[in-house]
This record gives C-alpha cells, sequence and structure tokens, in this order.
C-alpha cells in the first residue's frame, strides 16, 4: 500500500509541475531571453517578402537590419529601368565568369558598405595615345592625361559621376605638310639651309580639355573588389597648330567609354585603374578621334554617421 500510495503521489506532483510550467509567464524579449541572429534574420526576411525587398546581407557578419534601417545596411528593392531586367541580366550575366566566389554579385564585404560612403573625390594621372586630326596633314602622338572625378553611388549597381580632364599630347605631321611648309619658307626668301625651316621638328603639343557626365553600371554589386563599366556624354575641346602655323582651337561632342575597378585598402580611400576610349566627334577638316587613356588613382569617400549595432554586433567595427 505504501508503494502505492507514493506513486500516485509523484504522479500527481509532476502534472501539477507541467500545468504550472506552462501557465508561468516567458519573458519579454531582450530580457533574461535576448533574441539571437537567426530570429532578426526570419524577422528581416518576412518583411521583405511582404514588401518585395530582396535582402543582400551575408548572415555570417550579423543580423540584418529591417527595411527601413539605416542607409548603411543596405538592401536592394527591384524596380525601376536600370534595376529590372533585360539590361542589369545581360550586363550581370557578362561579367558573372569573372566574378570570384567571395565577391559574387551583391555579396557583402567585412568591411562597411560602399553605399555608406556615396559620395567621392578622385584623382586619376596616367597615359592617352592620340589619333590623326587632320587627314594626310597632322595627329596627336602619345602623352600625359590628368582627370579629376567627382561621384555618387545610387546603390549597389549603379553610380554617376562627372569630371574634368587635360591631356598634353605631342604632335606628328605627315611627309606632305612637312613639303608643303618648307615650299611656303622657300616661297617666303628662307635659304634651304636656314635652322628656320626645321622649326616644327622640335616637339609641340596638342592641348586636350574634357569635361563629361558618365553613368557606372558595377555588375558586382557592393563587393570588395568592384569593377565598373561607365558611358557617358561631354565636351572636348582641342587646340593645336599645324605646320603651316595656323592655329586650330574647336570644340566637340564627346563621348567616353570606360572599363575599369576599384578596392579599398581603408573604408574612406579607394584605388582604382580605368581604360577608356575618349571619342570626340569631328566636323568641318577635324576628323573623328578615338584618344585612348589608360589611368590609375586615387579616390576619397564621404558618407554618413558611424553607426554601431551594439549589443547584437558588439565590438568596435561600424557596418
Amino acid at each position: 500500500m505504501a508503494i502505492i500510495a507514493t506513486a500516485c503521489l509523484t504522479t500527481v506532483l509532476a502534472t501539477l509541475g507541467e500545468q504550472a510550467k506552462a501557465q508561468a509567464p516567458t519573458a519579454p524579449s531582450g530580457i533574461g531571453n535576448p533574441p539571437v541572429a537567426e530570429d532578426f534574420m526570419a524577422a528581416g526576411y518576412a518583411a521583405g517578402m511582404e514588401q518585395g525587398v530582396v535582402m543582400t546581407h551575408d548572415p555570417a557578419l550579423g543580423p540584418p537590419m529591417l527595411p527601413g534601417g539605416p542607409p548603411e545596411v543596405y538592401y536592394e528593392q527591384p524596380g525601376g529601368f536600370l534595376h529590372r531586367k533585360p539590361l542589369r541580366r545581360f550586363l550581370s550575366a557578362a561579367m558573372m565568369p569573372f566574378a570570384p566566389a567571395a565577391h559574387g554579385p551583391g555579396a557583402m564585404q567585412a568591411r562597411e558598405s560602399w553605399l555608406h560612403r556615396r559620395a567621392s573625390v578622385g584623382l586619376q594621372v596616367g597615359y592617352i595615345q592620340g589619333a590623326e586630326l587632320i587627314n594626310d596633314w597632322t595627329g596627336a602622338n602619345d602623352g600625359t592625361f590628368v582627370s579629376l572625378r567627382f561621384g555618387w553611388d545610387f546603390d549597389d549597381y549603379w553610380g554617376a559621376e562627372t569630371g574634368f580632364s587635360y591631356g598634353a599630347l605631342g604632335m606628328y605631321d605627315s611627309e606632305r605638310a612637312k613639303l608643303m611648309q618648307r615650299l611656303a619658307d622657300i616661297e617666303a626668301g628662307y635659304e634651304l639651309d636656314d635652322p628656320y625651316l626645321d622649326r616644327f621638328d622640335s616637339r609641340r603639343n596638342l592641348d586636350l580639355y574634357q569635361w563629361d557626365a558618365s553613368l557606372i553600371y558595377y555588375p558586382w554589386g557592393d563587393a570588395d573588389l568592384r569593377p565598373y563599366l561607365s558611358a557617358g556624354l561631354g565636351i572636348s575641346r582641342m587646340d593645336f597648330t599645324d605646320r603651316l602655323a595656323q592655329n586650330y582651337d574647336e570644340q566637340f561632342l564627346l563621348v567616353p567609354l570606360a572599363v575599369g575597378v576599384k578596392w579599398r585598402s581603408r573604408n574612406g580611400l579607394a584605388w582604382r585603374i580605368e581604360l577608356a576610349d575618349n571619342i570626340s566627334f569631328g566636323s568641318g577638316s577635324i576628323s573623328t578621334t578615338h584618344n585612348l587613356s589608360l589611368t590609375g588613382g586615387v579616390e576619397i569617400r564621404f558618407g554618413g554617421s558611424r553607426t554601431s549595432y551594439w549589443p547584437w554586433n558588439p565590438g568596435r567595427h561600424y557596418w
């Protein structure tokens, strides 16, 4: 009898304990049971699905922010000509074979987003190869090219920039131009052995001035290594003197087409290399020219406030 009574008492106590546990209030979120990263990721994904937002956060780097969060914690809102097919799909597919696994399109890096510092100022210096200016008369050789750029990133994939450039290119002359110059000098009374006839044999420059505004596409999105394509419109000005001492100072429609890559050594400091075809559409006696430039330089980035997400991402790292 004692054994049976003990068993019944044990059963009753266990039942009462389970009922009390079920009715006990749970601690609110953040008190005793702080939410974990998975809770935030699930909430962000659910909210994003309701609003049509495609999250681009890497779960290994901490919890993503919900839509409407600070601008430096980024997400992608599809829609608009620049975001949808077929343009972005085509450009992304074209660059995909060259994307390393760690830097796929839209992949988040282990430092702050490029979008945290959307504005940029950059200086590029390099080489430029000229082209024929007047058919069978004169043209531009190579020279030095300098460019000052001002940029702004709209989102992970699209940006714009404007800038001013200057190039100093050496000149060359055709054999016909050299002959015509000597004949003109002889008719003016100079002797064949007069050093004045060789005055154009020393270097003389074409001064090239450019202004443009360009649209930039980043096929890998907000990645550490950021290749880009750009196209724009602008104005170019060419100032040079031919073999007969006739001066040309004219302006032309400019279409710069470029491919390049950017990467950052620090959050606010980026480096870039760019290959561009600076197309100036000629008029009159001046031919259309393709001035090819290869430049490298530095880019200083400016952005918003430094936000620390404590305690869910403890430490001194800012996103």
